[in-house]
Protein backbone atom coordinates (compact mmCIF):
# COMPACT_ATOMS: atom_id res chain seq x y z
CA UNK A 1 0.00 0.00 0.00
CA UNK A 2 2.85 2.57 0.84
CA UNK A 3 5.15 2.54 -2.75
CA UNK A 4 7.56 4.80 -1.31
CA UNK A 5 8.44 6.47 2.04
CA UNK A 6 12.13 7.55 3.70
CA UNK A 7 14.65 5.54 4.40
CA UNK A 8 14.24 6.16 7.68
CA UNK A 9 10.90 4.34 8.38
CA UNK A 10 12.33 1.10 6.29
CA UNK A 11 13.08 -1.84 7.85
CA UNK A 12 16.72 -2.59 6.96
CA UNK A 13 17.56 1.01 8.23
CA UNK A 14 20.48 1.49 10.53
CA UNK A 15 19.94 -0.32 14.61
CA UNK A 16 21.54 3.97 14.94
CA UNK A 17 19.33 5.96 13.52
CA UNK A 18 20.92 9.59 12.06
CA UNK A 19 18.78 12.86 12.54
CA UNK A 20 15.54 12.20 10.17
CA UNK A 21 14.71 14.56 7.49
CA UNK A 22 11.45 15.67 8.89
CA UNK A 23 10.50 17.33 5.44
CA UNK A 24 9.89 13.41 4.36
CA UNK A 25 6.76 11.93 2.37
CA UNK A 26 4.89 9.11 2.14
CA UNK A 27 3.88 8.08 -0.96
CA UNK A 28 0.65 6.13 -0.68
CA UNK A 29 0.45 3.34 -3.49
CA UNK A 30 -3.46 3.52 -5.36
CA UNK A 31 -3.98 0.85 -3.45
CA UNK A 32 -4.83 2.36 -0.05
CA UNK A 33 -6.50 5.63 -2.42
CA UNK A 34 -8.86 3.00 -3.66
CA UNK A 35 -9.11 1.23 -0.35
CA UNK A 36 -9.96 4.44 1.42
CA UNK A 37 -12.09 5.75 -0.68
CA UNK A 38 -14.32 2.60 -1.16
CA UNK A 39 -14.70 1.73 2.89
CA UNK A 40 -15.28 5.40 4.03
CA UNK A 41 -17.60 5.97 6.55
CA UNK A 42 -19.39 9.03 7.24
CA UNK A 43 -18.90 11.00 10.51
CA UNK A 44 -20.27 14.14 11.52
CA UNK A 45 -17.58 17.08 12.09
CA UNK A 46 -19.82 19.12 14.16
CA UNK A 47 -19.99 15.91 16.46
CA UNK A 48 -15.89 15.49 16.59
CA UNK A 49 -15.93 19.66 17.27
CA UNK A 50 -17.80 19.68 20.08
CA UNK A 51 -15.89 16.53 21.68
CA UNK A 52 -12.25 18.09 20.67
CA UNK A 53 -11.50 19.28 24.38
CA UNK A 54 -11.51 15.77 24.95
CA UNK A 55 -9.64 13.01 21.88
CA UNK A 56 -10.23 10.19 24.31
CA UNK A 57 -13.90 10.96 23.24
CA UNK A 58 -13.32 11.88 19.80
CA UNK A 59 -11.30 8.37 19.37
CA UNK A 60 -14.63 6.55 21.21
CA UNK A 61 -16.75 8.41 18.69
CA UNK A 62 -15.18 7.95 15.53
CA UNK A 63 -14.69 4.19 16.62
CA UNK A 64 -18.45 3.43 17.17
CA UNK A 65 -19.33 5.29 13.97
CA UNK A 66 -17.21 2.87 12.73
CA UNK A 67 -18.02 -0.15 14.30
CA UNK A 68 -22.29 0.67 13.96
CA UNK A 69 -21.20 1.15 10.11
CA UNK A 70 -20.91 -2.72 9.68
CA UNK A 71 -22.61 -4.20 13.21
CA UNK A 72 -25.61 -6.67 12.36
CA UNK A 73 -26.00 -8.51 16.05
CA UNK A 74 -24.87 -7.18 19.49
CA UNK A 75 -21.62 -7.24 20.35
CA UNK A 76 -19.57 -7.93 23.70
CA UNK A 77 -16.10 -5.90 23.81
CA UNK A 78 -14.05 -6.53 26.21
CA UNK A 79 -12.81 -4.04 29.06
CA UNK A 80 -9.53 -5.48 28.10
CA UNK A 81 -9.53 -5.44 24.69
CA UNK A 82 -10.99 -1.25 24.98
CA UNK A 83 -8.22 -0.60 27.63
CA UNK A 84 -5.77 -1.97 25.04
CA UNK A 85 -6.98 0.38 22.38
CA UNK A 86 -8.03 3.80 24.32
CA UNK A 87 -6.54 3.72 27.47
CA UNK A 88 -3.23 2.32 27.81
CA UNK A 89 -2.01 4.88 29.85
CA UNK A 90 -4.32 3.62 32.51
CA UNK A 91 -2.17 1.49 34.84
CA UNK A 92 -5.89 0.49 36.89
CA UNK A 93 -8.48 -1.17 35.08
CA UNK A 94 -11.14 0.25 37.09
CA UNK A 95 -10.04 3.77 36.23
CA UNK A 96 -9.80 3.20 32.69
CA UNK A 97 -13.54 1.82 32.95
CA UNK A 98 -14.60 4.73 34.39
CA UNK A 99 -12.99 6.96 32.52
CA UNK A 100 -14.45 5.41 29.65
CA UNK A 101 -17.91 5.64 30.99
CA UNK A 102 -17.73 9.19 31.48
CA UNK A 103 -16.21 9.77 27.66
CA UNK A 104 -19.24 7.90 26.86
CA UNK A 105 -21.87 9.82 27.91
CA UNK A 106 -20.10 12.56 25.67
CA UNK A 107 -20.20 10.38 23.05
CA UNK A 108 -24.23 9.59 23.21
CA UNK A 109 -24.93 13.35 23.55
CA UNK A 110 -23.18 14.26 20.34
CA UNK A 111 -24.87 10.43 18.44
CA UNK A 112 -27.92 9.99 20.17
CA UNK A 113 -29.26 6.94 18.76
CA UNK A 114 -26.29 4.68 19.81
CA UNK A 115 -27.10 1.55 21.62
CA UNK A 116 -24.69 0.82 24.17
CA UNK A 117 -24.34 -0.85 27.42
CA UNK A 118 -21.72 -0.78 29.80
CA UNK A 119 -21.37 -4.60 32.11
CA UNK A 120 -19.22 -6.11 34.39
CA UNK A 121 -16.79 -7.34 31.79
CA UNK A 122 -17.39 -5.06 28.98
CA UNK A 123 -19.05 -2.71 26.58
CA UNK A 124 -22.01 -4.37 24.67
CA UNK A 125 -22.81 -2.84 21.19
CA UNK A 126 -26.03 -3.01 20.07
CA UNK A 127 -26.97 -2.52 15.94
CA UNK A 128 -27.70 1.26 16.07
CA UNK A 129 -28.51 3.46 13.00
CA UNK A 130 -25.21 4.88 11.53
CA UNK A 131 -24.44 8.19 13.11
CA UNK A 132 -24.08 9.77 9.78
CA UNK A 133 -26.94 8.63 6.54
CA UNK A 134 -24.75 7.13 3.86
CA UNK A 135 -25.26 9.91 0.54
CA UNK A 136 -26.81 7.87 -2.21
CA UNK A 137 -24.59 6.86 -5.15
CA UNK A 138 -22.30 3.80 -6.17
CA UNK A 139 -20.46 2.14 -3.58
CA UNK A 140 -18.92 3.68 -0.18
CA UNK A 141 -16.52 6.11 -1.98
CA UNK A 142 -19.79 8.01 -2.23
CA UNK A 143 -20.16 8.08 1.48
CA UNK A 144 -17.75 11.04 2.37
CA UNK A 145 -20.48 13.61 2.92
CA UNK A 146 -19.73 17.19 1.50
CA UNK A 147 -15.92 16.51 0.15
CA UNK A 148 -14.63 13.96 -2.30
CA UNK A 149 -11.03 13.18 -2.32
CA UNK A 150 -9.15 14.17 -5.27
CA UNK A 151 -7.70 11.60 -7.65
CA UNK A 152 -4.60 13.45 -7.51
CA UNK A 153 -4.38 12.55 -3.59
CA UNK A 154 -1.32 10.05 -3.36
CA UNK A 155 0.91 11.53 -0.69
CA UNK A 156 1.19 12.74 2.54
CA UNK A 157 3.68 15.36 3.44
CA UNK A 158 3.95 17.83 6.22
CA UNK A 159 0.84 18.78 7.25
CA UNK A 160 -0.15 18.79 4.16
CA UNK A 161 -3.25 17.33 2.50
CA UNK A 162 -5.02 17.76 -1.33
CA UNK A 163 -9.25 17.59 -0.44
CA UNK A 164 -11.04 19.20 -2.89
CA UNK A 165 -14.59 20.72 -2.28
CA UNK A 166 -17.58 19.14 -4.86
CA UNK A 167 -19.48 22.00 -4.13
Amino acid sequence: MISDCPSWLRPERQLVPRRPDWRSKIVLGQSFFTEVTRSAVPIDLRALDRLKASPFAMHLCTWLTYRMSYLKKTTMIPWESLQAQFGAIYARPRDFRRKAFTQLEEVIRVYPTLRVSQTDTGLRLHPSPPHVQRSRGSGHGSALVGQRLSSDLRSVGGCRSEVESTS
